[in-house]
């Protein structure tokens, strides 16, 4: 199995293999590898790239044996090297086993999430060095957040870097671009506040509106409630998918309260239900106001007003007034 996780500091083995769900930082453990064998002006005839499923194991070998036209390294890539034929696999995890020669170097990525990646990824690591890059856990892609910003001078608290990881679904490639368009709208402010990040984080506002209105709807405050309900409608006009955000919400709860009553571990609960410290902690709040079967009860009532939205003629907007309506009574 993987023994290590990150870009390796220097080029010591001749094949490596890069695996994990982390697309992002896969790919840029690649280009730091490739900057690395071939240098930042890497020869394009140095560099030679491949997939498993439209290549064969003789033309990657023979890529590998062709000498570098000029310069002294040459370095061949091999994408989803999963998908090759069982033969060209056996062929080329056969030749991985010979010394390759010191000017050549192949790279392969696998595809992470099926029986065939992991199966390659364990014959492969007997002739290769294997970096594994797994699915960052919320926390860790919030301290990156919040490490991205401090290295363009700007800071940002705990919270709202959370806010910007739940948006990009704790995936740090997509938090880039995200960072990337708050530090415009920013320019030269040091601090970003929360309404510079609701700007851009249309998900991390209704997730913000769910959990008020649910807190609405426990205090028995219809009105302020449909005032949230009015909120959510600007935001996102089908309400067809308002619904599915405030069951998902509801569903959050019930697995919350579930684990409360088991007593099962916070860093548990964070794990199943992949978000970070400061969302957890108001679920757990708010999963605290309210009881098992009224929770249950109240996505019963929403599965079915959902149903009436489907089959009815009956304006949306008007089944959603009734569904708060409901839930608050």
């Amino acid at each position: 199995m993987p023994q290590k996780t990150k870009t390796p500091s220097s080029p010591t083995q001749t094949a490596y293999l890069l695996t994990g769900e982390d697309e992002f930082r896969k790919n840029l453990s690649l280009d730091k590898l490739k900057t690395k064998l071939l240098g930042d002006k890497a020869d394009p005839f140095n560099y030679c790239l491949y997939y498993g499923k439209t290549t064969t194991a003789e033309e990657v070998i023979r890529s590998l044996d062709t000498l570098p036209l000029t310069g002294a390294k040459k370095l061949v890539v091999l994408k989803e090297p999963e998908l090759l034929s069982e033969d060209d696999k056996s062929v080329l995890l056969n030749y991985l086993k010979t010394a390759q020669g010191p000017k050549t170097f192949l790279i392969m990525l696998t595809v992470s999430g099926s029986s065939k990646s992991e199966k390659f990824s364990k014959d492969a690591s007997k002739s290769a060095r294997v970096f594994d890059f797994p699915k960052l856990e919320s926390n860790e892609v919030t301290s990156l957040v919040i490490r991205e910003f401090k290295s363009h001078n700007k800071r940002i608290n705990r919270q709202h870097a959370e806010l910007i990881s739940e948006e990009s679904q704790q995936d740090i490639g997509r938090a880039l671009p995200l960072i990337e368009q708050i530090l415009i709208f920013v320019g030269k402010r040091e601090n970003v506040t929360g309404e510079d990040i609701t700007q851009f984080t249309q998900g991390s506002l209704q997730e913000a509106s769910t959990f008020k209105l649910l807190d609405l709807i426990d205090q028995k405050d219809t009105i302020g409630a449909l005032r949230i309900l009015k909120r959510l409608l600007r935001t996102e006009s089908n309400p067809s998918q308002i619904i599915g955000l405030i069951g998902w919400h509801i569903a959050r709860l019930i697995s919350i309260k579930r684990m409360l009553i088991k007593k099962i571990p916070r860093a548990d609960m964070q794990s199943y239900i992949r978000t970070g410290t400061y969302i957890l902690n108001r679920l757990i709040s708010q999963a605290d106001n309210f009881t098992l079967n009224r929770l249950r009860r109240q996505l019963d009532t929403l599965t079915d007003i959902d149903l009436l939205l489907k089959r009815s003629s009956i304006k949306g907007e008007f089944l959603l007034e009734m569904l708060v309506v409901k839930l608050s009574a």
